[in-house]
């Protein structure tokens, strides 16, 4: 993403910011399927430098991305390693973290090699490995949790 996008993309709707994500290049896996996901992982592999961004979405309040380490042979869903990882925050903010990295090789991109956290590589078990993946470009649906109608607020109590 550019820096012209990302300063149009001031939105903290989600659904504007994965139209971003699927213009930028990624990939995406769902979990069971593509028509009804429970979730959704967006990635895009930095050929050729051995890292792949990835943004996780797992549920209306709760996502997780990193950039991993990705030399070949090495599955993104479970690196050993990671430049940079920003978990536990609300979707649209996974999405625009990762989306404002700058680029592998930029001076100011993330290049200090940590750990992967614990938690990223059992989140994925835990979905097995029934997932369905559409290329990039193509028009991606939304993950089950952003479909579902917002409660109606409750008149409890009102005359």
């Amino acid at each position: 993403m550019t820096a012209v996008e990302t300063e149009r993309a001031d939105t903290n709707l989600l659904g504007d910011w994965l139209e971003f994500v699927a213009r930028d290049g990624y990939a995406f896996l769902y979990w069971p399927n593509w028509k009804t996901p429970d979730a959704v992982v967006a990635y895009r592999e930095w050929r050729g430098l051995g890292i792949t961004d990835v943004i996780s979405l797992v549920h209306e309040e709760f996502a997780f991305g990193y950039r991993a380490l990705t030399p070949q042979g090495v599955d993104f869903l479970h690196p050993g390693h990671v430049l940079y990882v920003n978990e536990g925050a609300k979707p649209v903010h996974i999405v625009r973290s990762i989306l404002t990295l700058p680029q592998p090789g930029h001076p100011a991109a993330p290049n200090v090699v940590i750990p992967t956290p614990p938690g990223v590589s059992p989140y994925f078990e835990r979905l097995g490995s029934r997932r369905t993946l559409r290329p990039a470009g193509l028009r991606q649906p939304l993950p089950r949790f952003m479909l579902r109608p917002k409660p109606e607020p409750s008149h409890e109590g009102s005359p």
